[in-house]
């Protein structure tokens, strides 16, 4: 691991809400000092969806020069350290060398953090994918893309005192209505194939695209959906 300078850590925790019963309970078990840099996105009446959700929180860290923006799922649950295990990583990493911190099985990509010069780099969560699902897969293409070229930083897993109580559960449990095959079609529109089996290195095969490229309305190549500028 890469030590960090001796500085103060700077972070913020993203916090979607689509079902509260279930983020209450995700709420009460998170350590209190933690709560004051937390940002609850509420989707429970206007679904902007997750990415857009994951982007509030970024731009703010990007805004305010954050170190890192961890991102929360109200599916999680913490064990007695209530989440402070997994900020004490941030400190342990330095954000220039280790893009992303994820917490490793059985919470995985429901609890990570992101490094501000991942931000700066591939940019933020696409969009496109709404209400939820893509999102992550997308995300984590273009880390990899920016490894595979030598200027990614490392994505590591450690574990974390923390589980879920079920995958999927803004669909299953607020009756989330999700569009898959428009998720999967414009995910290989934008990669060349599906989720590990991707053939483009730049969004759309267009070599002079960033990384951090993804279509906003009114580009052809966006998806029209109803969480736009919410």
């Amino acid at each position: 691991c890469r030590g960090r300078p001796s500085t103060p850590v700077t972070y913020l925790i993203v916090l979607p809400s689509v079902h509260p019963p279930s983020t209450e309970r995700c709420l009460a078990g998170i350590a209190e000092p933690l709560k004051e840099r937390l940002l609850l996105v509420d989707n429970s009446t206007l679904n902007r969806g997750l990415a857009a959700s994951w982007n509030l929180g970024a731009r703010i860290v990007l805004d305010q020069q954050l170190d890192w923006l961890v991102i929360l799922s109200a599916a999680t649950r913490f064990g007695p350290a209530g989440g402070e295990d997994f900020i004490a990583l941030l400190d342990k990493y330095d954000p220039a060398a280790t893009w992303v911190i994820e917490s490793d099985a059985p919470v995985n990509q429901h609890l990570m953090a992101w490094a501000r010069p991942m931000l700066d780099g591939v940019g933020l969560a696409d969009e496109n994918f709404w209400p939820v699902y893509g999102e992550d897969a997308s995300f984590s293409r273009r880390v990899h893309v920016a490894q595979a070229e030598g200027w990614g930083g490392e994505w590591e897993k450690e574990p974390i005192d923390a589980w879920i109580t079920m995958a999927g559960h803004a669909t299953k449990l607020a009756g989330v209505v999700v569009d898959f095959d428009r998720t999967w079609t414009y995910y290989k529109d934008c990669w060349g194939g599906m989720s590990g089996e991707e053939k483009f290195a730049r969004p759309f095969n267009d070599p002079d695209l960033p990384l951090s490229f993804w279509p906003r309305p009114p580009d052809p190549r966006a998806v029209e959906h109803e969480g736009w500028d919410r």
